[in-house]
């Protein structure tokens, strides 16, 4: 099992959310809720509950899963 600190996931998902151009964020359940909420914060767009019909105002939507 490897563990992970908070700067290094941190520095991470910045890298992969740099240049996307989103409205919204949603992640199923355990393996992606919590990095969809950290990603809805640094994007500072809404997070949306995995299997909430997203509506067109807020798309493009971007789910994130953390599951290998």
């Amino acid at each position: 099992m490897n563990i992970v600190s908070e700067a290094v996931f941190a520095h991470a998902l910045r890298q992969s959310l740099a240049g996307l151009r989103v409205k919204a964020v949603c992640g199923p359940g355990r393996s992606g809720a919590l990095a969809s909420v950290y990603a809805s914060h640094l994007l500072g767009v809404p997070f949306l509950p995995f299997g909430t019909p997203c509506p067109e105002r807020l798309r493009p939507l971007l789910i994130v899963d953390t599951a290998a």
